[in-house]
């Protein structure tokens, strides 16, 4: 059994209300017909990240991926915030940190 209690998600966010993500050396963004830019957009008071980026040679844990808007940092309150995601067949997880920046582990 899976359990979606709690679970929200914005199925789409106007392009209009997006602005491009700029990335750090050695990121670059996938974009092509396949993939998004590493945009970001506020919906309410949820930031909405999307897009693909990769590293251009090797990257390491803790390498800054890009400085997020302080619209789309935590509160101090709420310390860092921990995500899963997918990377061809491996996953990673990306901190969102409330005074640097957007990092990978």
């Amino acid at each position: 059994m899976v359990s979606f209690h709690g679970m929200n998600f914005i199925s789409e966010i106007s392009s209009s209300a997006t602005s491009e993500i700029t990335l750090t050396d050695p990121w670059t963004s996938l974009s092509s017909n396949e993939f998004a830019k590493p945009n970001y957009g506020l919906e309410g008071s949820i930031c909405v990240l999307s897009g693909v980026v990769s590293a251009s040679g090797d990257w390491t844990s803790g390498m800054v991926i890009a400085k997020l808007p302080l619209d789309c940092r935590p509160h101090a309150d709420q310390g860092e915030l921990i995500f899963g995601v997918n990377h061809e067949d491996s996953s990673h997880l990306v901190k969102v940190r409330v005074l640097t920046w957007w990092c990978v582990l």
